[in-house]
Parts: C-alpha cells; sequence; structure tokens
C-alpha cells in the first residue's frame, strides 16, 4: 500500500488565471474619514472607471480601512492585547487600497502607462491621498472559498 497521496489530493483552492495589482493608500491629513470616503468612491472612481474598461479590467475594487477606525473591531476579534505594541500582529497603517484585476499584464501596463491615468487619475489622488505613502503589490490570486463555496483545482 503506497504513502504517496500528493497525486490524489487536491489543492484546498485553485489559483486564479489573473493579475493583480493593490494599491495601499493613507488619506491627506487634513481630510476627514468621511470626505475622504466619499471622493474616493464617487469622484475618483467615477474617473478611473472608463479608462479601466478601456483596458479590458475584469475588477477594481475599493477597501476602505481607515486604521484608527480599525482599532474597536480589532478588539473586538483578537481581544484587548491585540493592539499592543509587543503583539506581532499590528494594523496597517492605511486608509484604503485600490484592486485591479486584469486578464493579462499587458492590459494593466496599458492601463497604468495610459496618458489619461497619469494625467487625470494620478494627479486627481493629490485631492484626498498623501502620494508619498503609496505602496503596491503585484501578483496572483488563490482562491480557497468564493460564493460561499470551497474551491478545487
Amino acid at each position: 500500500m503506497s504513502t504517496d497521496t500528493s497525486s490524489s489530493s487536491a489543492l484546498p483552492g485553485k489559483w486564479e488565471k489573473l493579475f493583480k495589482v493593490s494599491i495601499y493608500l493613507k488619506k491627506k491629513h487634513d481630510i476627514s474619514d468621511e470626505k475622504f470616503s466619499e471622493y474616493y468612491a464617487q469622484s475618483h472612481a467615477a474617473l478611473a472607471a472608463p479608462v479601466l474598461l478601456r483596458h479590458k479590467c475584469v475588477s477594481y475594487t475599493q477597501f476602505h480601512c481607515m486604521a484608527d477606525k480599525a482599532k474597536q473591531p480589532i478588539t473586538a476579534m483578537f481581544g484587548p492585547d491585540a493592539l499592543s505594541p509587543q503583539n506581532p500582529m499590528q494594523v496597517m497603517p492605511y486608509d484604503g487600497c485600490s484592486t485591479f484585476v486584469f486578464a493579462k499584464l499587458e492590459d494593466a501596463q496599458a492601463f497604468f502607462h495610459d496618458p489619461e491615468t497619469t494625467t487625470v487619475l494620478g494627479p486627481d489622488a493629490v485631492n484626498f491621498t498623501d502620494p508619498s505613502t503609496l505602496q503596491i503589490a503585484i501578483g496572483q490570486e488563490f482562491v480557497a472559498i468564493k460564493d460561499g463555496k470551497a474551491q478545487h483545482e
């Protein structure tokens, strides 16, 4: 009897065949959380959508997390010591994250090199973000659960 189960065991999910870009941002220091969310969700998204669609964007989402507002839910979920400086898990110091999903790297490149992205969207971000704090993550997504169902390769 063989003990090798590698060929018969399925992955607990599957790799999406998509290219994902996430840009983490902080709001301008002189703007309220409400104004930040309102401008980001309404004005900036309205400017971004047509350019993204032109470059075959599969998905564009915004995550509004406001680091200061995260403290109460974090302690509710992980306990009163969750925010201690000694705790290895710390709240990310970002207020939002824009995530773009493209079928191909070339589509993402086309979007980020589009003149409208560089002359309209980039300058517009200064209206609600501190551009010196932007950080980016790029990669593929592994999906274990989607729409309430386990995913298998």
